[in-house]
């Protein structure tokens, strides 16, 4: 199209859709905001534009990502633009440049900076605040079954002074529980998943803590200061966790300010910034881990808004790649964007050709539109055309460090140093490794005590079963050194001829009396024998010795014809 023509069809488009855009003044109804366009064509600044709306109007701003860029950190920044030299008149009201109160939550990371800005706060988090979503913003949607019976387990066993190394002993100790138990190994499964997928990145970092940690996040205390905006910084920090981080922040925020989380609801409309919200929700990207469970929450926090007065403010490039959120969106700003992405739009927002909301002459306008011009959407008040205004703060520039210019606007010599907050952190990991150990060690030698008494008793019963054989050994030897001897029966002694013995053998008067006569071989004499009596304290204590083969103890006789 050759530029009067193109020209020709702007100024028509303008005159159509001359409307005003009302966010600002007179819309008490912000909603979600959605803005979509081509890179360079200004939509991070029109989401700027809106985030200052928003502060005006009571909302709790938390700017959760930007590609680790750090621009939405530039609130706390006035804008350097020439059109802020001359101040403006807003009705009755001067504007000028203005930078806003604004606090940068750095995670805690191997790589976070030792110095930060004055407004930084470095933040951990406590493990007994992980919940079910966000262990599977880490292990993927499809590992949420898996974990269910682990993270029940270890409810029983988490309060705010666990620290990350007491949930995995815990967890360990379970593991080997139930192998014990079971004689089945779990594997990969549930508890070894949460350990390895999910607890030891952040673990590794350093980002977990006790919830007793003085750095241990509270996101009830920053809601409660809505006059400041929190911008998360992701700059520092592992890419594969940025996912986690935006996510656990959607999640928290979500329950807490629907009442969800078993306290009291924090009434704050609250709206949460997603820049290139896209990059997020690609399960391809090394931020995709958690890209399924942040669409889930994208889609959640939509179509529950009302409830929990939380609200969105996306922006992208390719709003193919967002979830269902038809509907939901009460306006979209569209830039110089192509065809399908200006349909998807239309989609989302609930208007059509049909209508006569849009004509064929917008579709040919919309990817030729020069920098700063958009189309707005609205659900309520139609299809306008405007022209990007200032913003109050500084806007982000193509190739800016956020710290070089912190150090023009305040100086080099106004970083914090956070070593001693770092070393709290490292202390309380070090003495929870030192404690574990010294109870690993007590364990060990108490099973080596353990071993050790069992190899005595081990001994002990060797011994005496040895002793018992031998005793054994003894007892059948003299059974059948005195196998000529039948038993009494009948007041009757059976004596076999084999047993004779000449009454000169014994020096006992009392066994001449009972002198076995010869017999034939087979010839048993069946004399009966009187026991004798005896004194009721009388005891025998005649030794018995063994005899020789073919002879009679005389003392062990005695005390068989004795005893009947």
């Amino acid at each position: 199209m050759e530029s009067n023509q193109l020209d020709e069809l702007f100024r028509k488009v303008i005159r159509k859709h001359n409307k005003p855009h009302l966010v600002g003044s007179q819309d008490t109804t912000i909603g979600h905001s959605l803005c979509i366009g081509n890179p360079g064509y200004s939509k991070t600044s029109s989401n700027r534009r809106e985030v200052e709306i928003r502060v005006s109007k009571g909302h709790k701003i938390f700017c959760l990502y930007d590609a680790g860029r750090m621009d939405l950190a530039y609130f706390m920044f006035p804008s350097v633009s020439d059109f802020w030299k001359v101040p403006k008149l807003d009705g009755k009201k001067i504007i000028t440049a203005k930078s806003y109160k604004t606090t940068l939550l750095y995670p805690v990371s191997k790589n976070i900076p030792k110095k930060l800005p004055y407004n930084a706060v470095p933040f951990t988090i406590g493990i007994n605040e992980l919940d079910e979503n966000d262990f599977t913003s880490l292990v993927g949607i499809s590992g949420k079954e898996t974990i269910k019976s682990a993270l029940y387990y270890m409810e029983k066993h988490v309060d705010e002074f666990t620290t990350p190394n007491d949930y995995l002993n815990i967890m360990g100790d379970a593991l080997k529980s139930s192998e014990d138990r079971d004689k089945i190994k779990p594997s990969h499964f549930a508890i070894k998943k949460l350990k390895g997928d999910a607890l030891q990145p952040l673990i590794n970092e350093g980002l977990l803590t006790s919830g007793s940690q003085q750095t241990c996040l509270d996101l009830r205390e920053l809601i409660k200061d809505k006059k400041t905006i929190h911008v998360l910084v992701l700059k520092h920090c592992p890419q594969n966790l940025w996912g986690f981080l935006v996510h656990y922040f959607m999640n928290h925020l979500f329950k807490i300010l629907g009442g969800m989380d078993n306290e009291k609801r924090i009434k704050q409309k609250t709206t949460i910034v997603l820049n290139e919200v896209a990059d997020l929700l690609d399960a391809s990207a090394e931020t995709g881990s958690s890209s399924e469970a942040i669409s889930n929450m994208i889609g959640k926090i939509a179509k529950q808004s009302r409830t929990s007065d939380i609200f969105m403010l996306m922006d992208t490039q390719l709003p193919q790649q967002l979830p269902d959120i038809k509907d939901t969106m009460q306006r979209i700003y569209v830039f110089n964007s192509g065809l399908s992405e200006v349909q998807k739009a239309m989609e989302i927002i609930g208007i059509s050709q049909r209508t006569g909301e849009i004509t064929s002459e917008d579709l040919m306008l919309i990817p030729r539109l020069t920098r700063g011009y958009y189309y707005l959407f609205d659900k309520t008040f139609g299809v306008s055309m405007h022209k990007l205004v200032w913003t109050r703060s500084r806007s982000y520039l193509d190739g800016e460090d956020f710290y070089d210019i912190y150090e023009k606007v305040f100086g080099k010599s106004s970083y914090t140093n956070i070593t001693e907050i770092l070393n709290k952190i490292k202390k309380e990991r070090e003495d929870s490794e030192e404690l574990w150990r010294k109870r690993d060690e007590m364990v060990k030698e108490a099973k080596r005590i353990k071993e050790e008494e069992k190899k005595e008793l081990d001994k002990d019963k060797r011994e005496i079963d040895k002793i018992k054989k031998i005793t054994n050994n003894e007892n059948n030897s003299n059974s059948k050194k005195t196998s000529g001897i039948s038993s009494p029966k009948n007041n009757k002694v059976a004596i076999r001829r084999s047993f004779s013995v000449s009454p000169a053998e014994s020096n006992d008067k009392e066994h001449k009396e009972v002198i076995p006569q010869e017999v034939k071989p087979d010839e048993v004499i069946t004399e009966e024998v009187k026991p004798q009596e005896v004194k009721p304290d009388e005891v025998i204590t005649e030794e018995v010795k063994p005899t020789k083969e073919g002879e009679i103890n005389w003392g062990e006789f005695k005390k068989i014809i004795k005893t009947y």
